[in-house]
């Protein structure tokens, strides 16, 4: 839902930026003016952007670093090509001068290197960058961009850690943005605070943590108002943050249950021009799902898949948001049929991440091929000499390639083996216990009735060194027994069998039974309960070739083969698919 909520402000700032992205590009003048003209076309025109740049570099009217760190910019926000991206904006970070002459716009391009770690979630690059950006943006007095880089530390440690010790930089963030703010700011510093502290709202929303993000709203509406006041914004621009604003307003109390206030945002969001467009529509989306608007959501979705559609990643976000709208509306067979549509998505992700990144690659090398044939020209090298390179680093790079690729292959394999191997042994042994301990289950049974007779006897005539003595055996047996029931039976496959069922039939009293487990495995009953269909699960593909793995999962009580596939995973490492295919 967050991507889907902020996509819409880099496709309305087209419309925004475009308008000076129209113009002929003019003569290269002051670098402010020509780095502002480059931004301006890195979304609504790549391709025009990566031509001005080239001009650019011909006639030497910006600093290698500065041509780098455009370059980077466009393939970032323009074509989303994140390895390419990555490579020149690596390249302008690694150069000394560009830090040492211009501070402010060597922070702009780590922005560019932050902004990739988290559309790949690579938090400890992240959180490395953010931190050096903290170190510069606060020696040289850059205050904006200290609040900004505070800010990525927080997501950086919030996503790694998966707990709320980021909020504390977040907050930080926020509190120095506003701290220098004048009374009247520019829509950029403006904006920028409403953006950190929207984020940091979907952040805590994201884990449940709606009371806090409501926290937030009062600052949030200041920054807002900052923004209507800003001399150099747009009506536009202004009413599309409204909208924005107000839209995530609406949704994080309708998420808190505080349906007057989630009208009030919500009417409130309708009154703005923004709030009819198409991309407008798709704002209402929490607050559609959390009220029980589900027809009108699923409508939503599906005109939102024909504005994003050529986007996995947004379409792995739609198809969840009508999964959950399906899962609230009760419609299970859609539910699953979204579940399988997600994976099938991701699937489909990964082999054109794959294609890009050899696209990608290629193009890196071609640049590269590029400055050494600069390079050897000015040698005076022969052209014989230079295509004879140009070719053998063409197949090099293509071996290496496909020698990657069959490496990572092996490297996968291999671990799924040792994966499989080591499932196998635990199976093994388990097989091995259940032999043993099951040779006289009749006597185990009859002993455990005994000794669940004499505990009760001691209990009103023995002293208290036998009452101690005797009612652990007691309970341990009464375990014993319990345990060989489920295994036995195979209570665990059975999803209609409650914790009330299986005590029942065990005979085990009600106030006992989630004390027996706790004892004597360590785990609760659902966990237990877990780790047999878990074993039942690798078992089965272990010695059955004919049986699916959807019906496997059916078999070990699973409705859903997404839920089984996820547990089975959590518990192994490796995916069903994987397990099978290694015990080949």
């Amino acid at each position: 839902m967050e991507r889907i909520f902020w996509i819409i402000v880099l496709v309305t700032l087209v419309g925004c930026g475009g308008q000076h992205s129209e113009q002929s590009a003019p003569e290269a003048g002051t670098k402010q003016q020509t780095v502002r003209l480059v931004t301006d076309m890195a979304v609504a025109d790549p391709a025009r952007a990566l031509t001005t740049i080239d001009s650019i570099e011909q006639k030497g009217t910006l600093a290698t670093y500065d041509v780098n760190a455009l370059r980077a910019l466009v393939y970032h926000n323009g074509l989303q090509q994140y390895r390419l991206s990555s490579y020149y904006g690596e390249k302008a970070y690694r150069d000394s001068a560009f830090l040492a002459d211009d501070p402010a716009g060597w922070l702009d391009n780590l922005e560019v290197l932050v902004n990739h770690c988290l559309s790949e979630k690579r938090c400890a690059d992240g959180l490395r960058y953010a931190h050096r950006g903290v170190e510069v943006a606060r020696e040289k007095g850059l205050y904006r961009k200290e609040a900004k880089y505070l800010f990525y530390t927080g997501l950086f440690k919030v996503e790694s850690e998966g707990t709320s010790d980021g909020y504390a930089p977040l907050h930080q963030a926020i509190s120095l943005m506003e701290q220098h703010l004048g009374p009247k700011p520019g829509y950029a510093e403006a904006d920028d605070l409403i953006y950190i502290i929207g984020m940091t709202m979907n952040v805590m929303t994201r884990r449940d943590d709606t009371a806090q993000a409501i926290e937030l709203t009062p600052r949030l509406l200041r920054a807002l108002r900052l923004l209507e006041q800003a001399p150099d914004a747009t009506e536009e621009v202004i009413d599309m943050r409204r909208a924005m604003t107000y839209a995530q307003l609406a949704g994080n109390y309708a998420k808190a249950g505080r349906r007057n206030e989630a009208r009030h945002y919500e009417q409130l969001c309708g009154e703005t021009a923004f709030s009819q467009s198409p991309f407008g529509t798709l704002l209402l989306s929490d607050q559609l799902l959390a009220t029980g608007q589900h027809q009108r959501l699923l409508e939503q979705m599906q005109q939102a898949l024909s504005l994003f559609g050529e986007d996995h990643n947004l379409r792995i976000d739609i198809f969840t948001v009508k999964r959950q709208t399906y899962e609230a509306m009760g419609n299970s067979k859609m539910a699953l049929a979204m579940a399988d549509s997600i994976i099938a998505e991701k699937d489909s992700a990964r082999a054109q991440s794959l294609r890009d990144d050899a696209i990608q690659l290629t193009k890196i090398y071609e640049v590269e091929e590029k400055d050494a044939l600069i390079a050897r020209h000015q040698s005076a090298l022969t052209l014989h000499r230079i295509v004879t390179a140009f070719v053998v680093a063409v197949a090099l790079l293509l071996a290496f390639i496909l020698w990657y690729g069959w490496y990572q292959r092996r490297v996968i394999k291999r671990k799924n083996k040792a994966s499989a191997d080591t499932i196998r042994e635990m199976l093994r042994y388990k097989e091995q216990s259940e032999i043993a301990s099951s040779a006289s289950p009749e006597a185990a049974e009859t002993a455990a009735e005994i000794a669940a007779e004499t505990a009760a006897e001691s209990v009103a005539d023995a002293a208290a060194a036998e009452k101690a003595e005797a009612a652990p055996l007691a309970e341990e047996l009464l375990f014993r027994r319990l345990d060989q029931l489920i295994k036995n039976k195979r209570l665990y496959a059975n999803p209609k069998m409650t914790r009330a069922d299986v005590a029942a039939a065990a005979k085990v009293p009600q106030y006992q039974f989630a004390t027996l487990f706790q004892t004597y495995t360590g785990l609760s009953y659902k966990d237990y309960m877990t780790n047999l269909r878990m074993e039942y699960a690798a078992q089965l593909l272990r010695d059955n070739d004919n049986l699916s793995v959807g019906g496997i999962a059916n078999m070990c009580g699973y409705a859903s083969r997404q839920a089984f596939y996820n547990q089975f995973t959590k518990k192994y490492g490796l995916t069903p698919i994987e397990y099978k295919e290694s015990l080949t």
